[in-house]
C-alpha cells in the first residue's frame, strides 16, 4: 500500500482593477479573466520552484476550480483555491501558505488588481492514497497543471474588453443605420408636398390643411382647366385612403370622378375617359409598391397630369 498523500488548501481574494485608466487588459469587466490569469502565476514556474526548492521536489503545486456540485459546471469566483500535495500534513500546511504568499506577490506585480489578500491561513483537506494519490501527482506533474486543462478552458472564458465593448456599440449603431436606411427604401412614404414634386416630377398646385383651403385649389384647378381646355378632370390617387378628406375641390370641378390606381387594371381604360387628371396624395397613405404600381399605370394610359393636391395629416 503506497504512502498517503496530504493535500493543504490556502485561499485567495483578488478584485479587479478600478481605475479610471482603461486598457484593453481591463479586469474589472471580466471576472473570468482575472481569476484565469491568477490561477497562471499560481500554477507558474516562479511560484512552483520556489516551493519545491523550499519544500522538495516532491510537493505538488496545483489550483482546482470551484465545481457546481450538481451540474459539474465551472464556476468562476474572486475567491482562488492554492492547493500543496507532500508527503506529510505539516509539509503540506506549510507549503500551501508559503505558496499563496508568492502567488500574491506575482499578482500585484504582473496584474493590475485593488485589493490582492490570502482569506485565513492553509487547512488540511482529506486524505488521499491510492490510485486517487496517482491521479493527483500524475495531474499536476508539470508544475501544477491540473486536470482542467487551464490552457483552453482560459481561452473559452475569455473577458471583454472595453474596446470590444466599444466596436459592438458601434457595429450595432450602424447596423441599426442600415436597417433604418433600408427600411425607409423599402416602404418609402410621401410625407410633404416637396417628395411629391421631388418623387413624382409633378407640380403641387395646393395644399388642404383645412377646409378654406379648398377655395384657392379649386380656382387654381379651374384656371388650368379653362386654359388647357379640358372639358374633364378626373381625380387619381395611389390609394382610395388617399381620398380621405372629402371636400368641396372635388365637386366645384363638375364631372370630376375620383380613380383609385390600386383597382384593377380597368382604371387605366377610366382613365382614357377624361381630358386631363389631378392626382391626389395624403401623407403617408400610400407605400412604395403602391406608387410604383400607380405610377406604371398613369403611364400606361398617357393622360396630361395638371398637377398635384397634398392633404397633410391634421
Amino acid at each position: 500500500m503506497e504512502d498517503p498523500v496530504y493535500t493543504a488548501e490556502a485561499t485567495l481574494y483578488v478584485n479587479g482593477y478600478d481605475s479610471a485608466e482603461v486598457e484593453d487588459f481591463n479586469y474589472q469587466f471580466s471576472d473570468d479573466k482575472l481569476i484565469s490569469d491568477s490561477r497562471r502565476i499560481v500554477i507558474s514556474n516562479e511560484v512552483v520552484s520556489k516551493v519545491r526548492e523550499k519544500y522538495g521536489d516532491d510537493v505538488v503545486i496545483s489550483s482546482p476550480f470551484w465545481k457546481d456540485s450538481e451540474s459539474e459546471d465551472t464556476l468562476y469566483t474572486r475567491f482562488i483555491f492554492v492547493d500543496a500535495a507532500a508527503s506529510t500534513p505539516e509539509k503540506a500546511v506549510e507549503a500551501a501558505d508559503f505558496a499563496a504568499a508568492l502567488s500574491l506577490e506575482e499578482i500585484k506585480k504582473y496584474i493590475p488588481v485593488t485589493t490582492a489578500v490570502q482569506s485565513g491561513y492553509a487547512a488540511l483537506k482529506p486524505v488521499v492514497s491510492g490510485e486517487d494519490s496517482d491521479s493527483l501527482n500524475s495531474s499536476a506533474a508539470d508544475f501544477g497543471a491540473n486536470t482542467e486543462n487551464d490552457q483552453e478552458l482560459a481561452g473559452k472564458k475569455g473577458g471583454i474588453s472595453v474596446k470590444q465593448i466599444a466596436i459592438s456599440l458601434i457595429l450595432g449603431f450602424v447596423g441599426a443605420c442600415c436597417a433604418f436606411c433600408a427600411y425607409d427604401l423599402l416602404s418609402r412614404r410621401m410625407r410633404s408636398a416637396g417628395d411629391v414634386e421631388r418623387m413624382l416630377d409633378v407640380p403641387v398646385l395646393g395644399t388642404i390643411t383645412e377646409e378654406k383651403d379648398c377655395d384657392y385649389v379649386s380656382d387654381a384647378l379651374s384656371v388650368l382647366k379653362e386654359r388647357f381646355a379640358c372639358a374633364t378632370v378626373y381625380f387619381v390617387a395611389f390609394t382610395a385612403s388617399d381620398f380621405s378628406m372629402k371636400s368641396e375641390v372635388f365637386s366645384k370641378m363638375g364631372s370630376a370622378c375620383e380613380v383609385d390606381l390600386s383597382s384593377d387594371d380597368c382604371v387605366i381604360s377610366r382613365m382614357r375617359k377624361a381630358d386631363a387628371l389631378v392626382l391626389v396624395v395624403s401623407e403617408g397613405k400610400s407605400n412604395s409598391k403602391q406608387i410604383e404600381s400607380g405610377i406604371s399605370k398613369l403611364g400606361l394610359a398617357d393622360i396630361p397630369m395638371l398637377g398635384a393636391i397634398f392633404i397633410p395629416n391634421k
